[in-house]
């Protein structure tokens, strides 16, 4: 049975770590600056990863480890908007590790 209060509390804002890839919820992910689409895709090309065996999730104590890491970070990063907006993520952050992961992100070296 699903445990969770609010989304923050799984892991990437999609999976509960006690149902696994039983149950999924998509579009939660909610950055400061930047479009929830775009998270949400990448969040949908992530499961079918996911369900097609390419990728495995975690185990639950490391979803766990994460879930507890990101919610430590949103709540320095924004205080206290970090606590009225639940749903709330860093885009650039939240975009760079999802498709690291994934073996998509874009290698983009910087002008100096």
């Amino acid at each position: 049975m699903c445990k969770v209060k609010h989304v923050r509390s799984l892991y990437r804002h999609c999976f509960d770590p006690s149902l696994g890839l039983d149950f999924m919820m998509c579009g939660y992910a909610r950055p400061g600056v930047g479009n929830t689409s775009t998270l949400s895709e990448l969040q949908v090309r992530w499961y079918c990863l996911l369900l097609n065996g390419q990728m495995k999730l975690p185990s639950c104590e490391e979803m766990q480890k994460n879930i507890d890491r990101r919610i430590n970070f949103m709540v320095n990063q924004y205080g206290h908007s970090a606590e009225r907006i639940v749903p709330l993520v860093d885009f650039l952050d939240y975009l760079d590790e999802l498709s690291g992961e994934m073996g998509v992100r874009p290698e983009i070296e910087l002008a100096r």
